[in-house]
């Protein structure tokens, strides 16, 4: 997903899409929660999670990005794997941030609407905005009010009756956590990220061990393995925010909880055991939960 139009040079464009590809298969774990009739994904990418919905839901599917190369390759994935069924596929190049987004959409409400590794995007977008409106602001506070806007306004686009689904990273729980690098590359990784990470980060290193806190631990073992697209991961925080905090977001707003789950995708999981021991005061042996995977019922 991208939410503005000038993040990817041309050789880390095909490197961010590989990545959202590979990750098509966790992702329809979604469609589990999906309602019959329309659908919007914001922030729909190079289609990695369009590909994976089923053909009776093709026609009445719209995807939405900023970046027209990203909604261009979108539209040949979707070709090459549904063939000519993929045409009646309507993408749409929108602000997501654009508080006339319903104008844009004609003024639709749909049965589902797929928000999928977009928030923490938005949510970094906010903060750095925040940031340079006022460096004393609390950027978080002012982040996170920029998001409930912007839920109020895509939960106006959604039919009662209809699901908001989000799949996002999961903030982590706040202890200290400690890692042991098993390679020296990853060492440096490290030292690369803290240094380049917008928020400071704070560790101890002590025998080859680090400890620091969590949920910096998190960005750092979400993150290091980039390097084409290095220079815009980093400017991301992709554990903003927990399946609670979720809810207190979306306010007052009448719905049901269909699914407030968080889990660790393998991939991660087996790759941070190759690279690192990880463990918090309770668990000696610890890899956090990457994603969660929430679902609200619009009453």
């Amino acid at each position: 997903m991208a939410t503005r139009n000038n993040l990817h040079t041309s050789s880390g464009l095909s490197t961010y899409i590989r990545g959202m590809l590979n990750s098509s298969n966790d992702k329809d774990k979604i469609n589990d929660f999906l309602v019959p009739g329309s659908l919007l994904e914001l922030g729909c990418g190079s289609g990695a999670y369009l590909k994976t919905i089923g053909p009776e839901i093709l026609a009445q599917t719209t995807g939405v990005d900023m970046n027209a190369m990203l909604l261009l390759r979108a539209k040949e994935e979707l070709e090459a794997h549904f063939g000519e069924e993929a045409a009646e596929v309507e993408f749409i190049r929108a602000n997501a941030m654009d508080s006339n987004l319903s104008s844009v959409l004609r003024h639709r409400q749909f049965n589902n609407i797929v928000l999928c590794s977009f928030l923490h995007e938005m949510y970094s977008e906010f903060y750095h905005i925040g940031r340079q409106m006022n460096q004393d602001h609390d950027n978080d506070s002012y982040a996170k009010t920029r998001i409930q806007t912007l839920l109020d306004n895509i939960w106006d686009l959604l039919a009662p009756g209809g699901r908001l689904i989000i799949r996002d990273g999961c903030k982590p729980k706040s202890v200290t956590a400690t890692i042991k690098f098993k390679n020296d590359v990853v060492r440096k990784a490290f030292a690369k990220f803290v240094d380049d990470y917008p928020w400071f980060i704070n560790y101890i290193e002590i025998n080859g061990v680090v400890e620091l806190k969590l949920d910096d631990a998190f960005e750092f073992l979400t993150k290091y393995f980039y390097t084409e697209n290095w220079d815009v991961e980093v400017q991301e925080k992709f554990g903003w925010c927990t399946p609670y905090e979720m809810d207190e977001l979306l306010g007052k707003k009448s719905f049901n909880v269909i699914s407030s789950m968080s889990y660790c995708i393998p991939w991660l999981k087996n790759k941070w055991a190759k690279d690192f021991e990880i463990s918090t005061i309770t668990d000696k042996t610890f890899a956090p939960d990457s994603t969660m995977l929430l679902a609200y019922e619009k009453r």
